[in-house]
């Protein structure tokens, strides 16, 4: 939820994320969002531990071409329902509001 949606919209690599302004806008909020997802769950994660982690792994993946990015650019279908799409579906059902997934998952399919 944290990587490939921004990777498409941006249609960068990885790591070129971290200095984008749509991602340092929002990837708290997208955070904030994940960790209440996760805790109906049952998983219990800190916010700033997923913020910590998506940004790891954005570092250490930096050059690597997301899977979505590589489906947006051969007009593929990506796999946007299965990431963020499920992550607004679940949040929906237990009330929860994403308007960041909701937005990247929306950005994504505009881009299909």
């Amino acid at each position: 939820c944290g990587i490939n949606a921004y990777t498409a919209i941006i249609g960068c690599r990885n790591g070129a994320i971290l200095e984008h302004e749509l991602f340092k806008r929002t990837v708290s909020e997208l955070s904030a969002e994940l960790a209440m997802i996760l805790s109906e769950a049952g998983y219990h994660e800190d916010s700033d531990k997923i913020e910590m982690r998506i940004r790891q792994v954005a570092a250490r993946t930096s050059n690597n071409i997301s899977s979505m990015l590589q489906d947006v650019k051969a007009a593929r279908p990506t796999e946007i329902e299965a990431i963020n799409g499920f992550a607004v579906k679940f949040a929906s059902q237990k009330g929860i509001d994403t308007p960041i997934n909701s937005m990247l998952a929306e950005k994504v399919r505009d881009l299909q």
